[in-house]
């Protein structure tokens, strides 16, 4: 049985653009899933970590792009 990954939030250390994703499947995309590098900057100074309960809720709660 494919088991997603857990919900992860990124985190920019140049500007501070932060996402967190929902983690709905196994293969995982570069820029929707996963982050290498800052989207708004292009840095590639990211943290991740795993999301806390309320950042899952956030990105429930925010719209679909």
């Amino acid at each position: 049985m494919v088991r997603p990954w857990p919900p992860m939030t990124f985190r920019c250390k140049s500007c501070g653009w932060q996402t967190t994703t929902q983690g709905s499947s196994d293969a995982m995309r570069v820029g929707i899933d996963v982050f290498v590098e800052c989207p708004t900057c292009d840095s590639e100074a990211i943290d991740r970590r795993e999301a806390t309960r309320a950042e899952i809720l956030w990105a429930r709660m925010r719209p679909k792009r």
